[in-house]
């Protein structure tokens, strides 16, 4: 049909673009073939989507196999060399014991008495408080009163600045993503600040793994740096004498139960949770890290910040796996295990006792 102007008025079907856009009236696919610049450009294009997309299927597919590779290694390995090695007494290569370095290692599980946790998570709103709960004669009475004047004179160093807390108060505000780094920053110089007081405190001679006298070692969380604790050694004791960890054993979650710093049982570092093993080599070796592990997992996603009845469904699901463990694992050792909540809301006075 002809028109008496220059402007055709001539429109495509319906469903398919305006002539504007398409003025050869083609469907979809047609239009969008030409719009690459033909077939040829079409193929090659998707040649190499079709490309990058296996390429990126197949690296997922080594990186799957990568972590589950390295995860079968790492619950083969985690109680390996000291631990199970029948001669050697110690580790050589565990780093030695220095300002920095006053970790209990694996080689000192058999010399281990007890074990004494910091209260609180060094936090603005809880910092650490040293307290006195360890047995009279797990020190020497030198080197007990050097320990209580240490407690009593080296507090105030584990408390949070006017001028820590104010920056990091104000990163919240102009800058929330970098807070929880100024947050880790600030704990990390806190634990460090408590090994080097700590170390300064007795001579060379106390430190020394070689020695046979009463000692101690401190540690925290090795992530975030929010629990921390004092371990008491007496290397009287020998290795052949060794014969497992002494019942109950108590392990304190770290964390704090948010999305950036999750609770979990830091079984892969710490001394005294790998001595659990020992209940019975045989059975735990292979199968407690995997036990572990899934308590972690469930532990992450627990948090008192949530609602109450979601709460109470993660922390259901914690107890149910423990139950699980004591069935399968513990309970035919004669052994259970027990997971206990409690609020840790203290304020210290004067004599290390709180209220």
């Amino acid at each position: 049909m002809g028109a008496s102007t220059s402007n055709c008025p001539f429109e495509c079907s319906n469903g398919l673009d305006p002539v504007v856009v398409n003025p050869f009236c083609e469907n979809a696919i047609e239009l969008q073939v030409n719009r690459v610049g033909g077939v040829t450009s079409s193929l090659i294009l998707f040649a190499i989507f079709f490309v990058l997309v296996n390429v990126i299927w197949i690296a997922l597919i080594i990186h799957s196999n990568w972590i589950l590779r390295a995860d079968k290694s790492f619950r083969s390995t985690v109680y390996d060399g000291v631990l199970f090695n029948s001669e050697a007494e110690r580790d050589n290569s565990e780093g030695l014991t220095g300002p920095r370095n006053l970790k209990m290692h694996d080689s000192d599980i058999w010399s281990h008495a007890h074990r004494m946790y910091l209260i609180g998570d060094n936090s603005i709103s809880f910092p650490w408080y040293i307290p006195k709960d360890f047995p009279a004669r797990a020190l020497s009475p030198e080197n007990k009163d050097k320990f209580i004047r240490f407690v009593k004179t080296g507090q105030d160093s584990l408390c949070w600045t006017g001028l820590q807390k104010d920056f990091y108060l104000l990163s919240r505000v102009l800058c929330p993503p970098l807070a929880n780094l100024i947050h880790r920053c600030c704990r990390r110089k806190h634990f460090n600040v408590l090994q080097d007081k700590l170390y300064q405190t007795f001579d060379a001679e106390f430190w020394d793994a070689k020695s046979k006298g009463r000692t101690l070692r401190v540690s925290s969380s090795t992530t975030d740096h929010q629990l921390a604790y004092v371990d008491f050694m007496d290397y009287e004791k020998r290795k052949k004498d060794y014969i497992g960890p002494q019942l109950p054993l108590t392990l304190m979650l770290a964390g704090s139960g948010t999305f950036n710093s999750p609770y979990y049982v830091n079984f892969e570092d710490d001394a005294l949770a790998k001595s659990i093993v020992y209940f019975n080599k045989a059975t735990l070796k292979d199968s407690l890290p995997l036990w572990f592990e899934n308590l972690n997992t469930l532990l992450s996603k627990t948090s008192f910040f949530k609602l109450s009845g979601q709460i109470a469904k993660d922390l259901a699901e914690v107890v149910d796996w423990v139950e699980m463990g004591n069935k399968t694992l513990f309970n035919p050792l004669d052994t259970k295990a027990t997971i206990y909540l409690f609020e840790n809301s203290y304020e210290g006075v004067e004599g290390g006792s709180f209220r």
